[in-house]
């Protein structure tokens, strides 16, 4: 998994999926938790208990560290702690990592995007590229209960961009990424008028609807799929302004990565160690 686990037989079983169900007609702010790190991009486990993220650059034994750090409430920003939950050194690879999508067992895998080629570990550290763009990957997670990666790229503008796992291996991290389905759309026409930041999106409804942050305005923009988890087409449905006036969130422009998971939205901005919380209403 990460997320959303998908079962894939009787035998298996999983929590239901934290994406939330339906098209949300506002927001509302539950507030914030201070993150250990000016943190790349939002790493939560399938738990929701517990957010992972690198503790600095490479070490000098050419590893990647990856720490978690504890929610006393599930998918409550708020209760977030700097209590430590997970601490792990991976071997492998070089150059430091922006961002990590957590794979089933929060502790036993993970997709880590480093500074020149997104590569994906396994527990013994096996690894090879995701064909994502370079440097430029962003917003990266698991949907539809593991079955697709999506995620964000400026590589050659604005981009959306799909990894699809072959049926019932979507919890075996040692997959090799040129094994998947990739797919990528050019997205350009989505930025808001003005916006120069990259996009920062979700999707989310089973692949039904996406948000999009708009911070020229400082708006949620709803939009639906015409089939789930593709980027042909899309439709707007309606705009939410974003609940607070936080300027770590709102203002100036500036890369904000976003998921949407447990009936929330949770955002950061680039270079911002706060967390913030805005819970669907539907």
């Amino acid at each position: 998994m990460p997320f959303n686990k998908r079962i894939i037989n009787a035998s298996e079983s999983a929590p239901p999926s934290p994406d939330p169900v339906g098209v949300p007609v506002g927001a509302t702010y539950v507030g914030y938790g201070t993150f250990f790190r000016a943190s790349k991009i939002l790493n939560f486990g399938w738990s929701g208990t517990a957010i992972y993220d690198r503790v600095g650059d490479t070490t000098t034994t050419g590893g990647y560290i990856i720490k978690g750090v504890g929610m006393s409430t599930a998918y409550d920003i708020t209760t977030l702690s700097g209590t430590e939950v997970f601490y792990n050194v991976e071997s492998g690879g070089s150059g430091q990592y922006d961002a990590l999508v957590m794979q089933y067992s929060e502790s036993g895998g993970y997709y880590v995007h480093d500074s020149t080629v997104m590569r994906s570990f396994d527990p013994n550290s096996a690894y090879a590229p995701a064909y994502f763009g370079g440097s430029s990957a962003y917003n990266m997670y698991f949907h539809d209960s593991g079955k697709y990666v999506i995620g964000s790229s400026t590589s050659g503008g604005q981009k959306v961009w799909r990894r699809e796992y072959p049926a019932g291996s979507y919890d075996n991290n040692s997959i090799k990424p040129d094994s998947t389905t990739n797919i990528n759309w050019d997205v350009t026409s989505l930025l808001p008028s003005g916006q120069t930041s990259p996009l920062s999106l979700s999707v989310f409804n089973q692949g039904n609807n996406f948000v999009l942050i708009d911070v020229v305005n400082s708006l949620l923009k709803i939009y639906s799929l015409a089939t789930p988890y593709d980027f042909t087409s899309w439709t707007f449905v309606r705009d939410i302004a974003i609940p607070t006036s936080d300027t770590t969130i709102v203002g100036t422009q500036a890369r904000i990565n976003c998921h949407s998971m447990g009936g929330s939205l949770f955002v950061n901005r680039l270079g911002q160690t706060r967390v913030h919380q805005f819970q669907w209403v539907f």
